[in-house]
């Protein structure tokens, strides 16, 4: 495919056609499903996760039983919680904090629909009735084909089981053995859900909402002709929504009053209410609670909202966000995200890092590894000694570096199964690690530092910096960029050995991150995002719609630009509309160097034929170890190869940059 690079670039105060816009900052994975409670635990059950609430909807923690378990239903059993899956029952006795497999006995394992009624629980499946008189241990087959078509719906009044197929209600008046149809005066049209409040039973459909009190003899229709959806009947109220109206009815469906709110938009899948606590849940992962019948709506997930995005990385064609409330990944670039915090201590994820298909993740107290992100095991164990802890990780692709804010490094080169204490040669704290090909940057409280054997020792490099707490380290396009805690931005172009301060058009001091995409620059700080298309010489404020400007962390992923904030979650803004487009980026390319050692010459093969054009922007430089610049020579315009005389070289490693790809090589 060609690459085309596009860009369109014109120097403003600021872009007031460009937008940025949460991204399902819920975090979860969309579709609230259903609600379940025992009057003190609140389940919200979306597509593949649990969550809770223990105060009311006032926050949800994530209780999810592992991933592609898909639940389907549930029921409590006094504080003991049961979950119907794709995979079987799974059972907790601990809010969530664990989960067990119940199935014994249940022939298939695709649970369609659950109930409880005393002891006994009954759960519907495709091989028929199964009942547990024994908290879920063991499983018998109660009735076979007795009700044709999949159970949608399940629900238990003593001795009495009513199911809804798509097109039938069933009664069973003896334990579920036997089963009548009592469709008279029932629209079948879509049964959708069947809600009991004492002897009085409601359905929803797709036309129409209908009541009985005699086990479904007789139905009588009580709202006409509307979709009914998210269906819940307590003691005070009946509700029901129908996409973007909550309907309420205080007398048992002869009277309703209508709710209808600008957050009810997409408002279509669940609700719940008892002792006039009103909790509905649309399928953007959202949930609103009202506890004056309607009148006021309170989004209640703020919890997963309001979450510190310390970082964001990629792997492959995912985004990775650590956060002050665990993990999440995305593979739709934002729509939605998902929790991947299985084995790891989700209080709050310091730093991530990305090595070839492994993930590692850093928290207070440990590092962590995952091939997938499914499931996390520990790698390492630190104890905290004087409120130190890990504070960053980096890799180069063959190893990993890991600090704690008190100057410990620590070295794996085994993939984290081992890891090696470097000597301890920081007195500051470290607030930064950043590989850039065999040189390792850290930024400390007290200054800039490199190693050039992977951390075993460090020099100071913070000539020019006249703020030393060095918070981000970036390179880009041959230029090390130092986000500071008080002045800004400083880049150095000559390996770290002098810095400039790169402040026109930066309105803050105080900066947290960067990202770059061919020749921008984003840089993260506390005042928002700034943009750069001249190597940090002139900055733009891009900020608008941008609701939280405390932000942590910024990356470029597809065709958006992501910012991490410190409490409001994730935003994304399009490239496009700060006129980038069509860009490919360069670092995706691929050059060779021969011989290697060399002795009097060296050959650039550039590999890539699509590589030239962008060969044809830049210098091809040569450093030495030292970051001193030894050769330029600008880059061929016609050839595919370029020889290089370094017979004048002393013995030692070298680097060549073209742009911000980097090699090395060898001189003998």
């Amino acid at each position: 495919m060609k690459s085309v690079l596009v860009i369109i670039f014109v120097v403003t105060s600021s872009f007031s056609f460009a937008k940025w816009e949460p991204c399902n900052n819920s975090y979860f994975d969309s579709n609230i499903r259903f609600f379940e409670s025992n009057g003190k635990v609140i389940l919200a059950v979306l597509n593949n996760s649990i969550y809770i609430s223990t105060d009311n909807a006032e926050s949800w923690i994530d209780k999810t039983i592992g991933e592609y378990t898909y639940p389907t239903s549930s029921v409590f059993v006094g504080d003991n919680i049961f979950v119907g899956t794709s995979f079987g029952v799974y059972f907790s006795s601990n809010n969530g904090s664990n989960w067990v497999t119940r199935s014994n006995g249940i022939t298939s394992m695709r649970i369609l629909s659950m109930t409880v009624s005393g002891i006994n629980i009954f759960i519907a499946t495709e091989d028929g009735i199964f009942v547990s008189s024994d908290n879920g241990n063991n499983w018998v087959l109660r009735s076979k084909g007795s009700i044709n078509g999949e159970v949608k719906s399940l629900k238990a009044l003593g001795s009495n089981l009513y199911a809804i197929t798509q097109n039938s209600f069933y009664h069973s008046s003896d334990n579920g053995n036997t089963w009548v149809i009592k469709n008279n005066g029932l629209n079948i049209k879509s049964l959708r859900e069947i809600s009991l409040i004492k002897s009085e039973i409601f359905v929803s459909t797709i036309e129409g909402l209908y009541f009985s009190n005699d086990h479904g003899n007789n139905w009588k229709e009580i709202y006409p002709k509307s979709d009914i959806y998210g269906l819940s009947v307590s003691n005070e109220l009946v509700v029901f929504f129908d996409g973007s109206t909550v309907f309420i009815s205080s007398d048992r469906g002869k009277n309703w009053v209508t709710k209808k709110k600008a957050v009810f938009d997409h408002v279509n899948l669940a609700s719940y209410n008892k002792d006039n606590l009103i909790i509905v849940g649309n399928y953007l992962g959202k949930i609103f609670k009202s506890s004056d019948q309607g009148d006021n709506w309170i989004l209640t997930n703020n919890n997963l909202i309001k979450s510190k995005v310390s970082e964001l990385a990629k792997a492959g064609q995912r985004l990775i966000a650590a956060t002050s409330n665990g993990i999440f990944t995305s593979s739709n670039n934002g729509d939605v995200w998902h929790p991947k915090n299985a084995g790891i201590y989700k209080s709050s994820i310091l730093a991530l890092a990305v090595k070839d298909d492994l993930l590692f993740s850093v928290t207070g107290t440990g590092i962590f590894k995952s091939n997938t992100g499914s499931y996390w095991n520990q790698m390492f164990y630190y104890s905290s000694i004087n409120n130190d802890h890990f504070k960053a990780l980096t890799t180069d692709g063959k190893n990993l570096i890991s600090a704690t804010l008190k100057g410990k490094l620590y070295k794996s080169t085994n993939n984290g199964i081992n890891w090696d204490r470097c000597q301890n040669v920081f007195d500051e704290n470290v607030l930064s690690l950043c590989y850039d090909n065999d040189f390792l940057y850290a930024g400390t409280t007290d200054g800039f530092f490199i190693s050039t054997n992977h951390g075993e020792s460090f020099s100071d490099y913070s000539n020019g910096l006249t703020s030393k707490i060095i918070n981000s380290i970036h390179v880009a396009n041959g230029i090390i960029f130092a986000g500071t805690g008080g002045g800004g931005v400083f880049s150095s172009s000559d390996g770290g050995n002098t810095w400039i301060s790169k402040q026109n058009g930066l309105k803050s001091q105080y900066i947290r991150g960067f990202c770059s995409y061919g020749n921008f620059i984003f840089a993260a700080s506390i005042d928002g995002v700034f943009m750069s298309s001249d190597k940090g010489e002139n900055w733009i404020e891009i900020n608008d719609n941008l609701t939280n400007k405390n932000v942590y962390s910024v990356i470029v992923s597809g065709d958006y630009l992501f910012a991490g904030t410190s409490d409001d979650g994730i935003f994304r803004t399009k490239l496009s509309d700060y006129g980038i487009s069509g860009l490919n980026d360069f670092s995706q390319k691929t050059l060779s160097i021969s011989p290697n050692p060399a002795s009097d010459f060296i050959t650039i093969q550039f590999s890539n034929k699509e590589l030239k054009p962008f060969v044809t922007n830049y210098k091809i430089q040569i450093f030495d170890m030292l970051g001193v610049e030894v050769i330029s020579t600008p880059a061929p315009t016609n050839e595919e190869k370029l020889r290089i005389d370094v017979s004048h070289l002393p013995a030692g490693v070298y680097v060549i940059r073209i742009g911000d790809k980097v090699e090395k090589f060898v001189k003998m």
